[in-house]
């Protein structure tokens, strides 16, 4: 039986790192890429299962790569997961309108990651936790409650503030 593959699209080196030592334990073969025409271009060539897009990217916007995976009939039922520090509400909104999960970057990243690719990928619950370093400290903090992932009713999407 075949790994199942995920693409890590970040510019953030410790966080890349971090999240393909976790991705692997899991069982899963890791490929990334740190801008966007580079992750792009890794979708195009080897069509992963999974996708975990940052929105600021050197060479293009996570969130227009999501929008033109879904108007591509090859990549059109692509699972993507964006992750992203950006917590405004014009970006919380688009991200909703592409009806991808939303991971923050802060806190916990992996304790919602996981879930998410769990479910994606139909794996089951997770094994004991490795020893790997957590991300670092300028990661660590939360600016906003947390958002919580309700996997039974794949309801991934904060709650955005009415106009």
């Amino acid at each position: 039986m075949n790994a199942k593959t995920i693409l890590i699209a970040d510019d953030d080196e410790d966080i890349v790192t971090s999240l393909s030592k976790r991705c692997k334990h899991m069982g899963l073969k890791v490929t990334s890429a740190q801008t966007a025409y580079d992750a792009l271009m890794s979708i195009r060539t080897t069509l992963p299962d999974v996708v975990c897009l940052d929105i600021n990217m050197p060479a293009g916007d996570g969130l227009s790569i999501c929008q033109m995976l879904m108007s591509d009939q090859d990549s059109l039922n692509l699972p993507v997961i964006i992750l992203t520090g950006n917590k405004d509400v014009v970006t919380l909104r688009r991200i909703r309108e592409l009806n991808a999960p939303y991971v923050p970057k802060g806190g916990d990243v992996w304790g919602e990651l996981e879930p998410l690719l769990r479910s994606i990928l139909k794996m089951p619950a997770s094994l004991p936790e490795p020893e790997i370093a957590e991300l670092p400290k300028r990661h660590a903090v939360r600016t906003s409650p947390a958002v919580v992932f309700n996997v039974a009713e794949t309801s991934f999407f904060p709650q955005l503030e009415s106009d």
